[in-house]
C-alpha cells in the first residue's frame, strides 16, 4: 500500500480505556522502571521523587518495563543538545500514564503500542516531542530515520489533557489509532501534528518543512467515535497545526473532530482526512497578524475552505450560496468575528468558478466578499477575501 503524505510548511484493551480510567489507576509515586540503555551512551539514577537521564551520545534508546510518571514524580533529561533525542520504548502491554512532570533540553520519544496518555496536571516542557503508538526499530531511530514502521496495537490512543510546551520551532506529535487533545499544547513557531494512522514516518531534514508519511491505516474503530479529535487549545503562533487521519473506508464516518482552539497567527492549520469527514467546528482567529486555515480531504471530497482573512462584523452566521446553483456551504461565526465556510455539497458539472455571495453582516459592518476553486468541476474550496468591518 502507497504511503500517505501530508506535507506542512512553516512560513492491547486497556488502550481503550478513557484517559482519566487510566490516570486514576497510577499511583502518585509510580516511576519508569526497568529502564535498560540499548543504543547509544546514557546512563538512568533514580531517588524516591525523580528519574534522571544523563545522556552523552547525541541519539540514545532505552528499553522501559514501565514508563508510567505519577503526579509526584519527575524525569529530567540532560542531553548533549537541543538537537540530541532519547527514544523511550515501553516493552509491556499496558499503556503509558504521565502525570507528573518530564523536563529535557532535547527531543524525547516516548512510543508505546498500547497507547500514551498525559493526564490532567501533566507539565511536559521539552524541545521536540513525539508521543506514539507505533513502534521503531532501533537502527532507524539511531540513523535520524523517523520510521514509526510498527504497527500500533488496535485501539490504542495517544492524548494529552494536560499540558505540552515545546521550544520555539519545535514538534509536537502525538500519533496513534486515536489522537486526541483536551489540554494544551504550545509550540510556538513551531509544528504540532495530531495523527491518526497505525504505522507512520516523519521526515525532520530541518528545511523547514514536516512531512508525515501514514504506512498503515486505522482499520478498526470499536466505537465509531472519530480517531483525531481536539476539544482543547493548541498554540502555534508563526508556525503549523496539522490534524489528520487516515482509516481504510467505512471505518468511521467523521474521521477528524475539532471542537477546541487552534491558534496559527501567521501560520497555518489543516485538518485532513482519507477515508472519512471533518468536522472543524473551534477554528479561531485570535491574532491579528492574519491566519490561514485550510481544510481537505484525500479522497476529493470538498469539506474545506481557505480563509485569508475573516469577516468582521457579524453576529450571527452569515448565509454563503454560489451565483450558480448545485453548491451548498454554510459559514460558522467562531469567536467574537471569525468566519468559516465550509463546503458541505461541491456540486458538479461547473465550467467556471461561481462567485460567492455571502449575506451581509448587521448594519455598519461591511461585507465580507470571496471566490472559488474548482477540481474536475466541483467547488472544493471557498476563499474569504474580504475582511469586513463594523
Amino acid at each position: 500500500m502507497p504511503a500517505r503524505r501530508f506535507r506542512l510548511g512553516l512560513l492491547g484493551c486497556t488502550a481503550l480505556l478513557p484517559a482519566l480510567a487510566l490516570a486514576q489507576g497510577v499511583a502518585p509515586n509510580a516511576a519508569p522502571s526497568g529502564g535498560r540503555v540499548v543504543a547509544g551512551s546514557a546512563s538512568i539514577a533514580q531517588s524516591a521523587t525523580t528519574t534522571t537521564i544523563n545522556q552523552s551520545s547525541g541519539r540514545a534508546a532505552i528499553d522501559w518495563n514501565t514508563f508510567n510518571v505519577g503526579a509526584n514524580q519527575a524525569v529530567q533529561f540532560n542531553q548533549p543538545s537541543p538537537q540530541s533525542w532519547t527514544l523511550n520504548r515501553v516493552t509491556t502491554p499496558d499503556p503509558s500514564v504521565i502525570a507528573g512532570r518530564i523536563t529535557a533540553n532535547g527531543g524525547i520519544a516516548i512510543v508505546n503500542q498500547s497507547g500514551v496518555v498525559f493526564a490532567e496536571g501533566a507539565q511536559v516542557n521539552v524541545a521536540n516531542l513525539i508521543a506514539s503508538a507505533a513502534g521503531i526499530a532501533n537502527q532507524d531511530f539511531m540513523a535520524g530515520r523517523m520510521a514509526f514502521t510498527t504497527p500500533a496495537n488496535p485501539g490504542a490512543r495517544v492524548e494529552n489533557r494536560g499540558s505540552i510546551t515545546v521550544a520555539d520551532t519545535g514538534l509536537a506529535v502525538l500519533a496513534g489509532p486515536r489522537a486526541a487533545n483536551s489540554g494544551t499544547i504550545n509550540a510556538r513557531l513551531g509544528h504540532v501534528a495530531l495523527q491518526g494512522a497505525e504505522a507512520f514516518t516523519l521526515d525532520l531534514a530541518g528545511d523547514g518543512l514536516l512531512s508525515l508519511d501514514v504506512t498503515q491505516q486505522v482499520r478498526s474503530s470499536p466505537d465509531g467515535a472519530a480517531l483525531v479529535t481536539n476539544g482543547g487549545v493548541i498554540n502555534a503562533r508563526g508556525g503549523s497545526v496539522q490534524l489528520s487521519a487516515s482509516a481504510i473506508s467505512g471505518v468511521v464516518e467523521t474521521l477528524v473532530n475539532n471542537t477546541g482552539r487552534i491558534a496559527v497567527g501567521g501560520g497555518q492549520a489543516v485538518l485532513r482526512a482519507e477515508g472519512g469527514g471533518v468536522m472543524a467546528g473551534g477554528l479561531e482567529y485570535i491574532y491579528s497578524d492574519g491566519v490561514n486555515y485550510r481544510l481537505a480531504n484525500q479522497t476529493g471530497c470538498p469539506v474545506g475552505a481557505l480563509l485569508t482573512t475573516a469577516g468582521s462584523g457579524y453576529t450571527s452566521a452569515p448565509t454563503v450560496t454560489a451565483s450558480a446553483g448545485g453548491s451548498i456551504w454554510r459559514a460558522i461565526v467562531g469567536g467574537a468575528v471569525s468566519t468559516t465556510v465550509t463546503v458541505t455539497n461541491g456540486g458538479a458539472n461547473y465550467t467556471y468558478p461561481p462567485n460567492v455571495l455571502i449575506s451581509a453582516p448587521p448594519p455598519g459592518g461591511i461585507q465580507a466578499t470571496g471566490y472559488c476553486t474548482l477540481t474536475s468541476g466541483a467547488v472544493t474550496s471557498v476563499t474569504i477575501t474580504n475582511q469586513g468591518a463594523g
